[in-house]
């Protein structure tokens, strides 16, 4: 049974869900339970970052592949904690198709977070409609956001590289998420060029895969908020607002 789980600390506790089709069953549980094994270890190691010795010495470039995440104020003790994790970890239900998975956009090709940005801003075509990019919901940008925060993640520490392979957009997975995300209510088609930008990886990414952060123009101009931050993140963190100035530069440029 679910609520018989073990989980590896006291810190974590799955949701009680009443609707037995999103409960786990006992094969999915030990998937689960073996990639949030492979979360905590990861968490525990001294990584090397290149993306965030990057982001950190003011080069504001986020390379093809960078995983962002969109989050508020609220959230952010517990990312710099955790790191950016499915809520339903922490008892939250959601209603959402990647259950137990942490949600994040792609950067489709080596992008200046101005360039990033003024991608994310512009509509895109549906039919005849025009229609808010997917990032713009999630992310700060130009047209919205201006309390979101990005969570820019570094998807290619070797360290990581069984963490991400647990992503139900990737090809071959499908027998992996079976029963535990919705694969036929993806909010994209596997393959499809919206899915290109879509990554959603099982438990999440521990806060040492944390390369750096992008705050909205509300918050870039709110100077508690900055400090909070910075402070949540020990001042290890860059920090950049929407068109790419920075805002705070860690004065160690070495990843921990």
């Amino acid at each position: 049974m679910q609520e018989d789980f073990v989980l590896p600390t006291n810190e974590y506790k799955l949701p009680e869900y009443d609707d037995q089709d999103k409960k786990l069953g006992p094969n999915q549980l030990e998937i689960v339970k073996t990639q949030l094994n492979d979360f905590e270890t990861v968490s525990a190691l001294s990584i090397t970052s290149e993306l965030k010795s990057s982001l950190s010495s003011g080069n504001a470039t986020l390379p093809a592949g960078t995983l962002v995440h969109g989050t508020t104020i609220d959230s952010i003790a517990s990312i710099a904690k955790h790191g950016v994790m499915s809520g339903e970890f922490f008892g939250k239900p959601e209603d959402g198709e990647t259950h137990y998975c942490a949600d994040f956009y792609k950067v489709r090709e080596d992008s200046a977070i101005a360039s990033y940005t003024e991608f994310i801003s512009r509509p895109e075509e549906s039919s005849s409609l025009k229609m808010q990019s997917a990032e713009s919901k999630k992310l700060p940008s130009d047209k919205r956001g201006g309390d979101y925060i990005s969570i820019i993640v570094d998807p290619k520490i070797p360290e990581v590289q069984g963490l991400i392979e647990a992503d139900p957009y990737k090809s071959d997975t499908d027998a992996l998420f079976e029963g535990i995300v919705n694969l036929e209510s993806l909010p994209a088609e596997k393959g499809s060029k919206k899915a290109e930008r879509l990554s959603s990886i099982l438990v999440g990414m521990p806060a040492n895969t944390i390369a750096g952060i992008i705050v909205g123009n509300n918050i870039a101009v709110d100077l508690e908020r900055i400090e909070l931050i910075k402070n949540s993140f020990n001042n290890g963190v860059a920090i950049y607002d929407i068109q790419g100035n920075p805002i705070f530069l860690p004065e160690n440029t070495e990843s921990n």
